[in-house]
């Protein structure tokens, strides 16, 4: 079980069967008169994949506090460009003040 974590985290995503689970309808009521109304869906997704997201997440959360504002390429849903724009503002604005 450990090493298909470690691969997993060293691949830097979870495999795509851990996101597949089982729903299982289990009565609210008996009888069941209305479906829709009487049955609640139960999600029994692999244990190992619940336990590979929670790691996932901790670990995340803990780089991302002790990672600079400045690394945006460790930031989710940042890229360069961020870095760029931060760059030419800060050109404009330093050429602005010179003049």
């Amino acid at each position: 079980m450990c090493s298909i974590l470690n691969f997993s985290f060293v691949e830097q995503k979870l495999h795509s069967q851990w996101n597949y689970a089982d729903v299982t309808p289990l009565p609210k009521l008996k009888p069941i008169t209305v479906a829709s109304k009487h049955i609640r869906p139960i999600s029994l997704m692999p244990s190992l994949s619940k336990v590979a997201e929670n790691i996932h997440a901790v670990v995340a959360s803990a780089i991302l506090e002790i990672v600079s504002h400045d690394q945006l390429s460790a930031i989710p849903k940042s890229s360069c460009e961020h870095t760029l724009l931060s760059m030419q503002t800060a050109l404009q604005y330093e050429c602005s003040a010179a003049q």
